[in-house]
C-alpha cells in the first residue's frame, strides 16, 4: 500500500482575480486531481511576475493542501512547480504535526516522525521590503472577539478594514456584523474541490480537524500585501493556549494555530521567508474568554446578530438559526454572556435557557473540567468556565435552572479557591507581542 502527495500547480488569472491551486494524491493505482479556487478583489499587485505574491502563495498553497494531504496521510511529499528552504520545509513540518495534532488523536494516528517536507539547502531565504500603508486589516468572524477587537480599534481611532474568508457560501452573520461595525471589508471567496466530499465519504480515507486559523492567516497576509496594509490583526485570546488532551507524550490543542506559540512561530517566519513589514497579531491575547465577554456584554447592538456557533459556518448546514443549542459553543458561550447580562437579556440572545437542557449536562461537565476533557472546540478553560458559572450563582436568577442546581450542589468551590479562580482568570497576562503603538488600546483593567 503506497501514497504519494504532489503540490503541483498555482494558476493565477490576475484579470479575475482567480486562483487555482492544485493537488495529486496518489493512492496505490489510483490518482485523484484536486483544485481549490479562490477568488480575490482585483489588485495591480495579483500578478505572476511580483516575487513576494509568488511566495505568499507558495506557503498559502501548502495550507490549503493539508485538507486533501489527510486523506491517506502519505510520508512521499513533491512539489512541482517550486522548493522549499530548509527553514520553510521546517516550519509546515511543525505545523502538519501540531496543527493536525486532534485529527491524528481522533484517527488514532501516529504523528511522530510522520512528517518530512522536502527541502532544497540551496535555495536561501529571501526577504522582500515593501512599503505599506500603516494601518490594519482585521479578521472578522462574526463573534464576539472580533467585534471586541473591532470597537477596541475603533474607540482608539486606529484606521483598519475588515478581512473576510467565505466558503462554498455567502456568511450573513460576518456581513451583518461588519454592516454595523460600518466597517468596509475584503472578501475572499474559497471554494473546496467538490471531489473532496465525494472522497471523504469513503470508508478508506481519514477525515477530521485542519487548523483552519493557519489558512486564515497566510490569507491575511497575502491580502495585506495585495491592498496595501501593515498589520494584520486577529481576536485569539490567551485560553487558546489550554489543550484539551495528552496523546502520545503531546498536548494536543484543537485551537494550536490561534495559540500564542503557533503566534510567534507564524511572524518569525512571515519576517525570515517573506516580509519584515508586516506585522500578524491577536489583540486579545492578554485577555481571557471571560474579559472578552466582560467587555461585549457592553456592546447591546450587537447581542441580537452575532454568533459563535459553527454551525452557521458548515459547508453544508441549511439552518437559519443563530444557536443551535447543542453544541460546546453554544453552551459555553450562555454562560460568557449571562455572567455579565442579565436573564433577561441573555434569553433574548440565544432563546432559550441552555443551562436547564438536561441533554447538555455531559458538555457542561466537560467545560467544567469535572468529567472527560475540554471539548474539541473553540472553548475557554474549566476555570473560566467554573468562574462564570460562579458569577451566575451570585446573581441568583439562574438558581431554579438544572445545571446549575447541578453546578451549586457539587462543583462549586470555596469561597478561597473561588477567589484564586477569579483572580487567575480575570488578570490580565502578558502583551508582549502586540506592537507598542496598540498596547494602549487594551484596557489594564476592567474594573
Amino acid at each position: 500500500m503506497s501514497s504519494s502527495f504532489t503540490f503541483d500547480q498555482i494558476v493565477l488569472n490576475p484579470k479575475t482575480g482567480e486562483i487555482h491551486f492544485l493537488y495529486i494524491l496518489t493512492k496505490d493505482t489510483v490518482t485523484h486531481r484536486f483544485d481549490e479556487k479562490m477568488s480575490f478583489p482585483l489588485s495591480e499587485k495579483l500578478n505572476e511576475t511580483d516575487p513576494l505574491v509568488q511566495k505568499i502563495l507558495q506557503s498559502v498553497h501548502v495550507a490549503l493542501g493539508m485538507s486533501y494531504w489527510k486523506l491517506y496521510c502519505p510520508t512521499e511529499i513533491s512539489f512541482s512547480s517550486y522548493q522549499l528552504s530548509k527553514t520553510e520545509a521546517d516550519f509546515w513540518n511543525t505545523i502538519y504535526t501540531k496543527g493536525m495534532g486532534e485529527f491524528y488523536f481522533k484517527n488514532s494516528l501516529d504523528y511522530r516522525n510522520l512528517m518530512h517536507f522536502p527541502f532544497d539547502e540551496s535555495i536561501q531565504n529571501g526577504q522582500t521590503d515593501c512599503k505599506l500603508k500603516d494601518r490594519s486589516l482585521v479578521g472578522m468572524g462574526g463573534g464576539k472577539d472580533s467585534i471586541v477587537s473591532a470597537r477596541l480599534l475603533q474607540n482608539a481611532s486606529k484606521s483598519f478594514d475588515g478581512f473576510i474568508v467565505e466558503t462554498q457560501k455567502k456568511y450573513s452573520v460576518v456581513s451583518g456584523v461588519s454592516e454595523e461595525l460600518n466597517v468596509k471589508t475584503i472578501t475572499v471567496d474559497r471554494f473546496i474541490d467538490p471531489q473532496l466530499f465525494e472522497v471523504n465519504n469513503r470508508a478508506d480515507v481519514y477525515n477530521g480537524h485542519v487548523p483552519i486559523s493557519v489558512i486564515y492567516a497566510f490569507l491575511g497576509v497575502l491580502c495585506a500585501y495585495l491592498y496595501d496594509y501593515r498589520n494584520v490583526i486577529v481576536s485569539n485570546e490567551r485560553s487558546s493556549d489550554y489543550g484539551n488532551i495528552e496523546y502520545l507524550g503531546e498536548m494536543i490543542n484543537h485551537q494550536w494555530s490561534k495559540s500564542s506559540e503557533f503566534e510567534q512561530l507564524f511572524q518569525k517566519f512571515i519576517s525570515q521567508t517573506l516580509t519584515p513589514e508586516i506585522h500578524y497579531f491577536s489583540l486579545l491575547r492578554p485577555l481571557s474568554e471571560l474579559q472578552i465577554a466582560q467587555i461585549f456584554s457592553k456592546e447591546k447592538r450587537f447581542h441580537q446578530i452575532f454568533s459563535s456557533c459553527n454551525r452557521n459556518f458548515a459547508i453544508h448546514n441549511p439552518g437559519s438559526h443563530l444557536w443551535c443549542g447543542t453544541c460546546p459553543k453554544c453552551a459555553f458561550t450562555f454562560i460568557l454572556m449571562a455572567a455579565y447580562s442579565s436573564k433577561g437579556e441573555v434569553l433574548n440572545i440565544f432563546g432559550d435557557n441552555f443551562l436547564d437542557k438536561k441533554e447538555l449536562f455531559p458538555l457542561y461537565k466537560q467545560l467544567f473540567g469535572t468529567e472527560g476533557h475540554k471539548p474539541f472546540e473553540c472553548v475557554g478553560t474549566p476555570a473560566e468556565a467554573v468562574v462564570a458559572m460562579t458569577l451566575i450563582h451570585e446573581k441568583q436568577e439562574f438558581e431554579d435552572s438544572l445545571v446549575m442546581k447541578e453546578f451549586v450542589q457539587n462543583i462549586l468551590p470555596d469561597n478561597d479557591s473561588v477567589n484564586k479562580l477569579k483572580y487567575d482568570v480575570l488578570v490580565f497576562k502578558s502583551r508582549h507581542m502586540i506592537p507598542d503603538e496598540f498596547q494602549s488600546i487594551i484596557p489594564n483593567s476592567l474594573l
